[in-house]
C-alpha cells in the first residue's frame, strides 16, 4: 500500500485499486468533483462548493460508467483475437 498527497486529496493505492480521501476530512472518501475549482472532495465539503454556485459532479456514476466502458472495450478486443 502506498499513499500520496496533493492539495485536494490523499490517494491510497491498494492491491486491487485506488482510494482517494478528502484533504479536509482524511477519513472520508472523495465523492464529488468541482469543475470550477478542479478538485475532488467528500460529502462534508459539498456545501462550500454549492453555496458558491460551482458546478459539482458526482464521481460515483462516472466511475461506474468508465468501468463499464473499459469492460466493453476488453470484450471487443478479446473477440478480435
Amino acid at each position: 500500500m502506498t499513499t500520496t498527497t496533493n492539495p485536494a486529496h490523499t490517494t491510497t493505492t491498494l492491491e486491487h485499486g485506488t482510494l482517494q480521501f478528502c484533504q479536509s476530512h482524511p477519513t472520508k472518501k472523495v465523492k464529488f468533483y468541482c469543475v470550477n475549482d478542479k478538485e475532488m472532495f467528500c460529502s462534508k465539503c459539498i456545501l462550500k462548493h454549492t453555496q458558491q454556485k460551482h458546478e459539482v459532479i458526482n464521481c460515483s456514476p462516472k466511475v461506474i460508467d468508465m468501468k463499464r466502458m473499459v469492460q466493453e472495450m476488453i470484450t471487443e478486443v478479446e473477440c478480435l483475437e
